[in-house]
């Protein structure tokens, strides 16, 4: 999928925008008052998708050996792409000409699923018979993907996530949405429960401050689920005369005798920035 979203994805006429595109129109392009949301955006991704790096990279995923051995990044991306034209082609699902709405159906189905939580979190498999019945359901549900996708379920899909944005300033990660339109009822209400009694033993009250600060993590990378950090550092950021910025100091290198620092990150500066010191 993110490989999908990478070389494939442009916005499309839905209303409703993936994860993906909204961070990078956020992070990339100059927002303008007046404008239209999300003006750009396609110009954008051309842009970037023109260029050398970018090419040398889906060149470097289609030369690679057709097996899931290491990653399986080429037959998932493929897998992805014969998907969506199977539902153009087979099943007629014309919404997702916007292959935008694509993805965000796709990615929804599979990882907003209450029925997959049942089994992730059900106290009736064992440790070594998890794999199986994790790797049986997502057989099931790729097929289930595959026969039961039409337009009109495209088109709730839509209308909910377009909905549920308008009022995500009042969500919590308490607000569990409703199951999947298509769902097994009765698993879906158990998977949504067995998920809400995680959140609640997550949320309850801990013996010790040891327990409360694991907790208050926890607490903090759920709600983080979108854009989730590894890990942060204060640290000087420097641009040099070449166009080079250099984030922190290795350590260690005094001894070495060096005429320059040796940073622990060094990338390319954007064109046009100047030559100075920074704080970061």
């Amino acid at each position: 999928m993110a490989l999908f979203a990478e070389f494939d994805v442009t916005p499309g006429e839905s209303t409703a925008i993936s994860t993906p595109l909204n961070f990078t129109y956020l992070s990339f392009h100059e927002i303008e008052s007046g404008k239209a949301p999300y003006e750009g955006l396609a110009e954008l991704l051309a842009q970037h998708r023109l260029g050398d790096d970018l090419m040398e990279r889906k060149a470097n995923l289609l030369v690679q050996p057709f097996t899931c051995v290491g990653g399986g990044y080429l037959p998932g991306y493929m897998l992805v792409k014969n998907l969506w034209l199977h539902m153009l082609r087979e099943r007629h699902c014309h919404r997702f000409w916007d292959r935008d709405l694509f993805l965000s159906y796709l990615q929804s189905f599979f990882y907003n699923d209450y029925e997959f939580i049942a089994t992730l979190l059900s106290p009736e498999t064992s440790e070594y018979g998890v794999t199986n019945s994790v790797s049986l359901y997502c057989q099931k549900r790729l097929k289930d993907f595959m026969d039961n996708t039409t337009d009109d379920l495209v088109g709730e899909f839509e209308t909910e996530v377009v909905a549920r944005a308008a009022n995500r300033r009042d969500e919590t990660i308490r607000d569990l949405p409703e199951p999947w339109p298509g769902s097994d009822p009765q698993t879906a209400r158990l998977g949504r429960q067995r998920l809400k009694d995680l959140l609640d033993e997550l949320h309850g009250e801990a013996d010790n401050e040891l327990e409360r600060s694991v907790r208050r993590m926890e607490s903090w990378v759920i709600a983080q689920r979108e854009l989730m950090c590894i890990g942060s550092f204060k640290e000087r950021v420097r641009v040099n005369e070449h166009g080079m910025v250099h984030v922190g100091r290795l350590p260690g290198q005094e001894k070495w005798n060096l005429d320059f620092i040796m940073p622990l990150i060094a990338v390319g500066a954007d064109s046009g920035v100047p030559h100075r010191m920074a704080k970061g």
